[in-house]
């Protein structure tokens, strides 16, 4: 069975804890690498000290707007634990519906969207020469001020002439991150069930939950997808409780409205134009020399 490696920063919820064990409870290993120590974690992951991947002092060394940037950071550190370990990646909320394995001297990479690469299941081999150009990519970006996933970005460009290695989001994310909410709500059980059917993993989308306020200590609402995923798993006793359909359907919504025409005022627009019309320069910048 294969072996798979993930990394977290501070106290963990019941569903990065429910994520990572369905990887256990279809008979793999999973090491989760921290700087502390965890309480509660389900038997079978095995913690590990970060330090053996990266020194503790580089946390804050990829900074976004004049703040450290943890994703950029985790970004970083799976290159690294590939070049030292060669385990596969995982991140904490991607959750196993049906094993698979992965050579780990072989590249993988997962499609998102056309031929954009999502690191949440990711493998690249320490021998390959992208890795070698992915991690120089990243040190030239230490102690720089740099756009949200300028790290990820790296995996695109090096990749960017074996486009047929890409493996189908179907089957590991098969439902877009616009969709998130379907595994919370009710209604959209079935066609949950129909669309993961043959999937091997799903993908949460933490970030998503925690920007639109979702507790990650309550279960989602009875009758949904996830609902019924997590009733299968032992994590399940330490949820505080179930979350009322109609305040993540609330939740969702207002995360929903945020990106569509209800939201946007002209005053809006024109004041989200100026920062987006810069972080795109900035990007542009951070992408033109990063090789």
């Amino acid at each position: 069975m294969s072996t798979f490696g993930s990394f977290w920063l501070g106290p963990l919820s019941p569903y990065e804890k429910a994520s990572l064990h369905s990887f256990v409870q279809h008979g793999h290993t999973v090491v989760l690498y921290s700087y502390r120590p965890f309480d509660g974690l389900p038997a079978g992951i095995v913690q590990a000290d970060a330090n053996e991947i990266l020194d503790e002092s580089n946390v804050g060394r990829f900074i976004t707007d004049g703040r450290p940037n943890i994703a950029n950071f985790a970004d970083y550190f799976r290159y690294n634990m590939f070049l030292k370990k060669q385990i596969c990646w995982i991140d904490s909320d991607v959750m196993m519906l049906n094993s698979f394995e992965i050579n780990t001297q072989e590249d993988f990479l997962v499609a998102e969207a056309g031929t954009n690469i999502c690191n949440a299941i990711l493998n690249i081999s320490a021998s390959s020469d992208e890795l070698k150009r992915i991690i120089a990519s990243c040190e030239r970006a230490l102690d720089r001020d740099i756009p949200y996933a300028t790290l990820q970005g790296y995996i695109a460009l090096a990749y960017r002439k074996k486009p047929d290695i890409l493996k189908s989001a179907d089957a590991y994310m098969p439902f877009h991150h616009s969709e998130f909410y379907k595994y919370l709500l009710p209604e959209y059980y079935e066609e949950c069930e129909r669309v993961c059917s043959k999937a091997y993993t799903i993908h949460l989308y933490n970030n998503i939950w925690d920007k639109m306020g979702y507790y990650k200590e309550l279960l989602p609402p009875e009758g949904s997808y996830l609902h019924h995923l997590l009733s299968k798993n032992p994590i399940e006793t330490q949820f505080k409780g179930v979350y009322p359909e109609s305040v993540v359907r609330a939740l969702v919504h207002g995360w929903n409205q945020r990106f569509s025409g209800e939201a946007l005022s002209i005053g809006s627009i024109v004041k989200q134009l100026v920062p987006s019309t810069r972080r795109t320069l900035k990007r542009l910048r951070s992408q033109y020399m990063p090789f």
